[in-house]
């Protein structure tokens, strides 16, 4: 999944999806389905001095916790909390 930025400033929301252009709601991320977008990119050919425009292209967002525990009460989706791991580790010199 893209990095998603997300930023409530009480009467104001502003969301940012890293290489998606438009806009989305917190709404479509909350409910944790795929969402199946479409983006319009430019590739250049420097050699030949020409830009190439593909529009349409498809754009799959899927909502995955890697790095992040998903928050909930009463089951509805509220936030998310870093994850925290208890691991000892334990050195062993060679020699």
């Amino acid at each position: 999944m893209p990095k998603v930025y997300y930023l409530d400033c009480g009467n104001e929301e502003f969301m940012k999806c890293k290489g998606y252009p438009d806009e989305l709601s917190r709404q479509d991320l909350y409910e944790g389905k795929t969402l199946n977008l479409q983006v319009t990119k430019w590739y250049k050919e420097r050699g030949l001095g020409q830009i190439y425009i593909k529009s349409g292209l498809p754009y799959k967002l899927r909502v995955s916790f890697n790095k992040r525990e998903q928050r909930s009460n009463n089951g509805v989706w509220i936030s998310t909390a870093p994850l925290r791991l208890n691991v000892r580790v334990a050195l062993v010199s060679v020699g």
